[in-house]
Parts: structure tokens; C-alpha cells; sequence
């Protein structure tokens, strides 16, 4: 099987979502776990693009919320893919 090289811009996704009432919190707040499921599916596109198969999220080691989106805001994801050698 010959491997195709290919940058991690072949396969990059952009995925913008509005943020309604119901993926908030009382105080109107972006819910962590929300924006960490729309975090999942961008990084799931851009990675089966990138390894032209069905790929999973096995785990996520850290993730830090510096600052919230209120209802209406609209968020746009990147995934990020470092080359592994």
C-alpha cells in the first residue's frame, strides 16, 4: 500500500454554529460540554479527510475554557492537526 503525503491544510474544516437558548446555562453561557461536541465532530471530519478513513476521539487530555459565548454568539471551529512521526 503506497502512502499519499498530505499537508494538514488538504483536509481542513471550518464549522460555525450559532449558539441558541437551548446549549446554554441559566446565565445564558455556552455549556462546556456542547462546545466540546461541536469541537468533536469538526476534529472528526478534518481527521477522516486527512486519513481518507472513519477515525474516533479515543480521549481528550486537557481542555481550558478562557471565555464564555453568550446566546446569539456564533463560534467557529479549526481543528488543528500536528504531523506525528
Amino acid at each position: 500500500m503506497t502512502r499519499i503525503k498530505k499537508s494538514p491544510q488538504e483536509s481542513a474544516v471550518e464549522m460555525t454554529e450559532l449558539v441558541l437558548p437551548n446549549d446554554t446555562n441559566l446565565l445564558g453561557n455556552l455549556l462546556g460540554g456542547r462546545l466540546m461536541h461541536w469541537m468533536d465532530i469538526a476534529g472528526g471530519m478534518s481527521a477522516s479527510r486527512f486519513a481518507n478513513k472513519v477515525v474516533v476521539t479515543a480521549a481528550v487530555d486537557n481542555l481550558i475554557l478562557t471565555s464564555s459565548a453568550i446566546t446569539n454568539n456564533k463560534r467557529t471551529k479549526k481543528p488543528l492537526y500536528y504531523p506525528i512521526t
